[in-house]
């Protein structure tokens, strides 16, 4: 009887250490974010971008896409080529 009552027994969870999966995605949308601004702003620092709004540039680098991480991949993996 022993063994079964061994089998039906769930694992215990581990305790959560660290910062939760929603402070961890919170963290990597805010990251992904800083990111594209910091791609806009070389944007708007080239001659091409000095004479256009902010806001435009922004949505040249998004591409209208309004998942911050896929833009980042996205941006990510063209200066990887």
């Amino acid at each position: 009887m022993k063994l079964l009552n061994k089998a039906k027994q769930q694992p215990k969870e581990a305790p959560v250490v660290g910062p939760s999966l929603a402070d961890r995605i919170r963290a990597a949308r805010d990251e992904a974010n800083a990111f594209i601004d910091t791609k806009t702003a070389e944007l708007k620092a080239s001659p091409d971008g000095k004479l256009l709004p902010i806001g435009v540039l922004r949505q040249m680098v998004t591409r209208g896409e309004r998942c911050a991480c896929a833009v980042a991949l996205n941006i990510l993996a063209k200066d990887e080529r």
